[in-house]
């Protein structure tokens, strides 16, 4: 099937399933235009089409739970309950029992366009030894996001406090948005509710367009301000959005068997909490 036929029948088919902005869709195919690296992001239902055809000794390797559109722009910062600073993937929209290579795969594949974009030399073996190294010690350390600062010479938190020392224009970017023109759902005033840090702080409603998979989708970006306090906000709350392999399959009822979110018989290398029936896959 073409790209042009798959990318049609998949937004097709989303259409009868969400509401969806039609600016932000064609935003998307103006981005995935752009470069390999940002057509990779935006096709993840292209990479379940053609995943198991070129990569068919891997498809039957051990089931674990993935989170399938992984990549490298899918890690990054956020605050914990106690408000440390916390390091990990930030995008689970795609996560789903599946082969645990498809993570190393598609990880190792972003990475090595993303590299080719920058003009490095970075071989491809070089590239993939560090992500599989890394990911045996995520199944060995449970797989859970890590808090930053908490060894001496901590070179991912000193280079994110180098990328933060300019919060003005981190607000100028928050203010800059568009106000949401239309009814917000009471899903989202409820789960944006329980998000605040305290019951009644004024917010408001922005337009933004975040990612380029969930591009389209409708989702809600908030800035809460008080008289006392301006208080970024980092969560997002949206439809919840069909996962893609129930498209390929043309919804077979085997894939809604478990939800990949519950604490199920899977194990979760990516999510923490492992839990391996049976023994571990051949990384661990």
């Amino acid at each position: 099937m073409h790209i042009v036929k798959s990318t049609n029948k998949y937004e097709e088919w989303l259409r009868r399933r969400l509401s969806i902005n039609e600016e932000d869709v064609q935003y998307k195919h103006e981005r995935m235009a752009d470069s390999p690296f940002e057509f990779m992001r935006a096709t993840f239902y292209r990479w379940m089409q053609l995943w198991p055809e070129y990569c068919k000794e891997l498809v039957s390797a051990p089931e674990v739970l993935t989170v399938g559109d992984l990549h490298t722009d899918n890690f990054g910062t956020w605050r914990d309950i106690e408000g440390r600073l916390v390091w990990g993937i930030n995008d689970f929209d795609e996560a789903y029992p599946q082969a645990y290579t498809l993570d190393l795969v598609r990880l190792a594949s972003s990475a090595a366009l993303a590299l080719s974009e920058d003009y490095s030399s970075t071989a491809l073996p070089d590239l993939c030894q560090p992500i599989l190294e890394g990911y045996r010690k995520g199944l060995r350390a449970g797989g859970a996001p890590f808090v930053l600062g908490q060894v001496a010479d901590d070179w991912l938190l000193n280079l994110i406090i180098e990328m933060q020392k300019e919060p003005e224009r981190f607000w100028e970017k928050l203010r800059e948005l568009p106000k949401f023109e239309g009814e917000l759902p009471e899903g989202a005033v409820a789960a944006i509710g329980q998000t605040l840090p305290e019951p009644g702080l004024r917010y408001r409603v922005a337009h933004r367009v975040a990612g380029l998979g969930a591009s389209g989708a409708v989702g809600f970006s908030r800035s809460c301000v008080t008289a006392a306090r301006c208080l970024p906000a980092k969560r997002r709350s949206s439809q919840p959005r069909p996962f893609i392999g129930l498209w390929r399959s043309r919804g077979r009822a085997n894939l809604l068997q478990q939800d990949p979110h519950s604490s199920g018989p899977l194990p979760r290398p990516l999510f923490g909490g492992v839990r391996y029936l049976g023994g571990a896959p051949p990384l661990a």
